[in-house]
């Protein structure tokens, strides 16, 4: 279980060149090239042999016997998952120093990625999966960043920065041909499937183009058994047949766009520093109103209060019902959102104030955390890490992020 995974870069350091020595705006200007592989070692090393659990009971003819089971199935031909990127860069700082940045355009694939993928019960394994090299993807994009630094006077100074990054993530090679779905909530079933062609983990769902009104609009539909109040799915081939073929791709959980900034100010010894960030163009699939255990659909009070009813027909939330709603666009919203993820307001005292006892600097701070988000996302939280890469952006059993406030002391001896 080897691998050989090489890499090679360049720069040139342009800023040094004789043709530059006469201009007095660019400090320095780099440009840099790459070329690189990398295999995922972030996996457990046995993942292809196949583990039993043995002095398991088994009862035959009302006796028991001690049993062996296999307690995972394993792929034995596995192989390392290979990360192959080509990056063009360009460093500066240009104006005595206060404006720096980088700007990086790269074209990341990832051949034989080791995912988990859904497999019958009647195989055996106990969790019904099986990891193996199952695709193949690619990950394009620009990466910029901008730092401006700067004094007012000898009493203020200030500093602010940015950063951007666009990424476009397609599925290129599923083993196969055969797409891969995920994504359970609840009774619903799958809500991703990825595909050739699509980003990895894309949602796929039936689509929502309204709410019922009348039985005579009930009649001309594909859900001759729906009610008035029940959500109208799009009949994506016309056969007057909601079902399974009517899902169609509803984007992703991957943002198209990242962005962050940062700052700070100074005057004398009182500092003050803040940063955020945030995303645009994903989406969340907000498993939170789609099922709770025995509750269903229906618990929170946005719904309960804005539901159909025959005097409450202008909104978008359906009847009330016991049963399960089905995976559709109804759970699915904008993930976007920006974060005030950190204020920070420092005090240093003076150093003639602490020498006599023995300190060379003090410093006192107060920090707020998780300030505040920016977001139309009506769940707890617009950053949903759980799912793994076939199931992300899915809200279920998430705690919301906490917000805290920490006062500090830094002290040097």
């Amino acid at each position: 279980r080897w691998g050989f995974f090489p890499s090679v870069g360049a720069g040139w350091l342009i800023s040094s060149e004789k043709f530059m020595e006469s201009q007095k705006i660019v400090n320095s200007l780099k440009l840099r090239a790459s070329y690189g592989q990398v295999g995922n070692d972030g996996i457990p090393s046995n993942l292809f042999i196949s583990l039993a659990t043995i002095n398991l009971p088994y009862y035959f003819n009302g006796v028991e016997y001690q049993n062996i089971r296999l307690a995972e199935l394993a792929d034995q031909n596995l192989q390392w998952e290979v990360t192959t990127e080509t990056n063009f860069g360009i460093e500066f700082t240009l104006l005595k120093n206060r404006l720096s940045g980088t700007v990086d355009v790269y074209n990341r694939k990832t051949k034989d990625a080791l995912i988990r993928i859904p497999i019958p019960a009647i195989l055996g394994d106990p969790n019904n999966e099986y990891i193996t090299n199952a695709a193949t993807f690619t990950n394009k994009g620009v990466e910029v960043s901008m730092d401006w630094k700067g004094d007012i006077n000898k009493d203020w100074k200030y500093n602010i920065g940015g950063n951007v990054a666009f990424n476009k993530n397609r599925v290129n090679g599923l083993n196969g041909g055969q797409p891969i779905s995920d994504g359970s909530v609840g009774g619903q079933g799958t809500t991703t499937k990825s595909d050739n062609g699509q980003p990895i983990g894309s949602f796929y769902l039936w689509e929502v183009e309204g709410i019922f009104q009348t039985a005579a609009e009930i009649a001309a539909s594909a859900q001759p058994g729906a009610k008035p109040g029940d959500l109208k799915y799009r009949d994506v081939d016309n056969n007057k047949i909601i079902n399974a073929d009517d899902r169609v791709f509803q984007g992703s959980y991957q943002p198209k766009m990242t962005y962050g900034v940062n700052g700070g100010v100074g005057y004398k010894t009182f500092d003050f520093s803040f940063g955020g960030y945030g995303t645009s163009g994903g989406k969340i699939y907000n498993g939170k109103k789609a099922a709770r255990g025995d509750f269903r659909d229906n618990v929170e009070t946005k719904v309960a209060n804005n539901r159909w009813t025959p005097n409450n027909t202008n909104t978008n939330i359906p009847r009330a019902n016991t049963n399960e709603l089905p995976a559709s666009t109804y759970f699915l919203e904008k993930g976007n959102f920006f974060r005030i993820n950190n204020l920070t307001l420092g005090y240093t005292l003076p150093g003639k104030s602490i020498t006599k006892f023995r300190m060379q600097s003090l410093r006192v701070y107060v920090t707020a955390q998780n300030v505040a988000t920016i977001t139309k996302y009506s769940g707890f939280t617009p950053e949903i890490s759980n799912g793994g890469t076939l199931a992300g952006g899915i809200e279920s059993s998430i705690y919301p992020t906490t917000r805290t406030f920490a006062f500090g002391v830094n002290v040097g001896f």
